[in-house]
């Protein structure tokens, strides 16, 4: 299971998932996902959504790096969110 962080206010709470909605949208996270928090979770620390279907292949190499500045900008860093680490390790091999 991966490391959990403090929800407070960082990208794993609800409060920064509702404040991001239309950037998370702008960068190609469904609306399934983006709409609720345990989808967004769940995505957020796994790096995909299997019920749902996604991961990384569903955005584009500019969709991957807005959501990874998004999710940078939030001061956090990368330990514990898989779909961090799964967009650094794309930029990395240049997919």
């Amino acid at each position: 299971m991966p490391f959990r962080k403090d929800r407070g206010t960082g990208p794993a709470s609800d409060g920064w998932r509702k404040k991001n909605i239309s950037n998370l949208l702008a960068a190609g996270i469904p609306e399934v996902i983006a709409s609720n928090q345990k989808n967004w979770t769940y995505t957020l620390f796994h790096g995909a959504h299997p019920s749902v279907g996604w991961n990384l292949t569903w955005i584009s190499e500019e969709e991957a790096r807005q959501l990874y500045a998004l999710l940078k900008e939030s001061g956090e860093g990368e330990v514990g969110y898989s779909l961090m680490d799964d967009l650094r390790r794309r930029f990395e091999e240049g997919n």
